[in-house]
C-alpha cells in the first residue's frame, strides 16, 4: 500500500513540473495493481490519468464507483468529481456536467473549476468565468490549485471580458509562479502577459515575452507550446496585418497541430488563415465545421454562407466545393429537393443521428463516446457496454449506405470515425442549421434563376413533390415575402425579392 503511495505522489509531483509523460507511464504501472488499490488510491489514479489526458482510463476505473448505490457517498462523490469531468472530455458534456453539479461545492469546490474548464473546451469562456471567481475564492482548495484557478480565470477574462485584468495582478501571479519553480504553469502564464500586452499594443514587448515562453516549454509533450505560438502570430499579424510572409507560419503552425493531433489549434489556423489572407472559403469551412455557438460567434455572418458542399474522398478528407450538381443532403427535409431515388433516413433516427454526427465537425474527429452523445441522447455513458452500442449502430449504418446505393462509407483510424466516399469521391451538403422548407426552396430559387422571373411549371419542376403541395409551398412563399408574383393571369411570373429568410 505503502509502495502504491509513493508511486501516486511521484506522478503527482511529474504533473506539476510539465512531466506527463512520465506521470502517464507511472500511472500505467498501477493498472495491474488496481485490485489492491483502496477507493480513495483508485480515484487518486483516476486523477492523474485525467490531468495527462487519457479520460479513457479514468472513465474505465471509476464508473462503478460513480454510479454506485452501494458505495459510500463519499467515496461515490469523490470518484463523481474525477468520472465527471473525464466525460466532459470525451466529449460527454450534458452527462459530466450532471455529475458535476450534483456534487456540494464547499466540499468539492474542484468541481467548479472543471465544469469552467468543460466550458472553455467548447470556447464558452462567458459561462467559464462566474464558476472561475467562485473556485479561486474558496476556503478549501490548496494554494496550488488556488494559483491554477486563478490562471483559468484570467484567460477567460481575455476571451469573455478583458477589461478585468488589470498589469498589476498578471504581474503578481507571473511572480507566484516563478517563485514555485512550477514550469507548465510558467510556460502556460506567458500567453496571459503575452495577450495582455498584444491587447494594448504593446507588441514589441509582447514578443518577447511569447518568445520567453516558447523557450520555456521547448521540452514540455503538451500542446501549450503549439498554442502559445498561434498568440505569437496573432500578435506579429496584429502588428502589422501587411506582413503576408508570416501566412507561411502560419501553415507550418497547421502542419504541426495536425501533427500533434491538435484539433483546437488546427481550428484556429483556419480561422485566422481565412481571416489574414481573406480566404472566405476557409472562413466558411470553419465555420460550419465547428458545432460550438460560443465559437461561431467570432464569425461575422456576411463573411460565412447559410450552407456548403463538401467533397468526401475514400479516406474521409474533405475538399471544400464552391458547388455541386451531384450534392447529397441527408436531412428528411431535404428529400423534396434531392434529385435521387435514393431512400432517406427518418429524421431523428438513431442511424441519421450517427451520419449526421460526422459532418458537424471537421477538425476534432469522432469517437464512441462523442458518436454516443449525439445519437443516444437522454441516455447514460456506460464505458463497457455503450462502445458495443455504438459500434452496431454503426454496423447497421455501413449496412444501410451499403443496400441504399450511398457512395459514403463509415471510415476508422485508430478508432477515430470519419464519412468518407466508398469510390472516387462524393459531394455531401452541410450547414450548422436546420432550415425550414421555404428557406431550402429559397435557396434552390436563388442558385437557379438569381435576379430572373419564372413561371410556376419552372418552379413546379425544381421538385418531385407533387402539383397541389408544390402550390401551398409558392403560396407559403408569397405569403412571407420570399418571392412576388408579376402580373395576374394564368401567364404571371414569379421573382424572388431582397427578404433575407436565413
Amino acid at each position: 500500500m505503502k509502495i502504491n503511495n509513493e508511486l501516486l505522489n511521484q506522478a503527482e509531483n511529474h504533473i506539476r513540473v510539465g512531466q506527463t509523460t512520465e506521470a502517464h507511464e507511472l500511472a500505467l504501472s498501477l493498472l495491474s495493481k488496481v485490485g489492491s488499490l483502496s477507493p480513495f488510491e483508485r480515484i487518486k489514479l483516476g486523477n492523474i490519468f485525467r490531468r495527462v489526458g487519457d479520460f479513457t482510463a479514468t472513465s474505465r476505473l471509476l464508473y462503478k464507483l460513480a454510479r454506485s448505490e452501494e458505495a459510500t457517498k463519499k467515496i461515490r462523490d469523490s470518484a463523481s468529481l474525477e468520472y465527471g469531468t473525464a466525460l466532459i472530455f470525451l466529449g460527454l458534456l450534458e452527462e459530466g456536467m450532471e455529475l458535476l453539479r450534483n456534487l456540494d461545492i464547499k466540499t468539492y469546490p474542484l468541481a467548479l473549476m472543471n465544469m469552467a474548464l468543460g466550458h472553455q473546451q467548447e470556447w464558452d469562456y462567458d459561462a467559464a468565468v462566474p464558476l472561475l471567481e467562485k473556485f479561486v475564492m474558496s476556503e478549501s482548495i490548496d494554494s496550488y490549485q488556488r494559483l491554477v484557478g486563478e490562471v483559468n480565470l484570467q484567460i477567460s477574462y481575455l476571451s469573455s471580458n478583458p477589461s478585468m485584468l488589470t498589469w498589476n495582478r498578471v504581474q503578481e501571479l507571473g511572480n507566484m509562479i516563478t517563485s514555485q519553480k512550477l514550469t507548465l504553469l510558467s510556460g502556460v502564464f506567458t500567453q496571459i502577459e503575452g495577450r495582455f500586452l498584444s491587447s494594448q499594443q504593446r507588441f514589441e514587448e509582447a514578443r518577447a515575452i511569447f518568445q520567453k515562453g516558447l523557450a520555456q516549454l521547448q521540452g514540455v509533450a503538451t500542446f501549450d507550446r503549439v498554442r502559445l505560438q498561434k498568440w505569437f502570430l496573432i500578435n506579429e499579424f496584429e502588428n502589422d496585418h501587411k506582413q503576408k510572409p508570416l501566412l507561411a507560419q502560419w501553415q507550418k503552425l497547421k502542419a504541426q497541430s495536425l501533427q500533434l493531433h491538435d484539433s483546437e489549434t488546427l481550428r484556429e489556423c483556419d480561422r485566422y488563415l481565412g481571416y489574414y489572407s481573406e480566404h472566405s472559403e476557409l472562413l466558411n469551412y470553419c465555420y460550419h465545421g465547428t458545432p460550438y455557438l460560443a465559437y461561431q460567434r467570432y464569425f461575422s455572418l456576411d463573411q460565412v454562407e447559410s450552407f456548403i458542399d463538401l467533397e468526401f474522398n475514400t479516406k474521409g478528407e474533405q475538399v471544400l466545393l464552391k458547388s455541386s450538381d451531384e450534392v447529397l443532403l441527408l436531412d428528411k427535409l431535404d428529400a423534396p429537393f434531392t434529385r435521387s431515388s435514393k431512400k432517406i433516413l427518418p429524421t431523428g433516427s438513431s442511424l441519421q443521428l450517427i451520419l449526421t454526427a460526422m459532418t458537424i465537425d471537421f477538425y476534432r474527429p469522432m469517437t464512441l463516446p462523442r458518436l454516443f452523445h449525439y445519437a443516444y441522447p437522454g441516455q447514460y455513458w456506460n464505458p463497457l457496454t455503450s462502445p458495443v452500442q455504438v459500434r452496431q449502430g454503426l454496423f447497421r449504418l455501413r449496412q444501410w449506405l451499403k443496400s441504399s446505393g450511398y457512395n459514403l462509407k463509415i471510415y476508422e483510424n485508430n478508432s477515430k470515425y470519419f464519412l468518407a466516399a466508398n469510390k472516387k469521391s462524393q459531394s455531401v451538403r452541410i450547414g450548422p442549421n436546420k432550415l425550414t422548407m421555404e428557406q431550402k426552396i429559397e435557396q434552390k430559387l436563388k442558385a437557379q434563376f438569381g435576379d430572373t422571373s419564372f413561371r410556376f411549371e419552372d418552379f413546379n419542376s425544381l421538385s418531385e413533390e407533387s402539383t397541389t403541395t408544390m402550390q401551398r409551398h409558392l403560396a407559403e412563399l408569397l405569403k412571407k415575402g420570399i418571392i412576388q408574383k408579376e402580373g395576374n393571369t394564368r401567364s404571371a411570373r414569379f421573382k424572388l425579392t431582397h427578404h433575407q429568410s436565413t
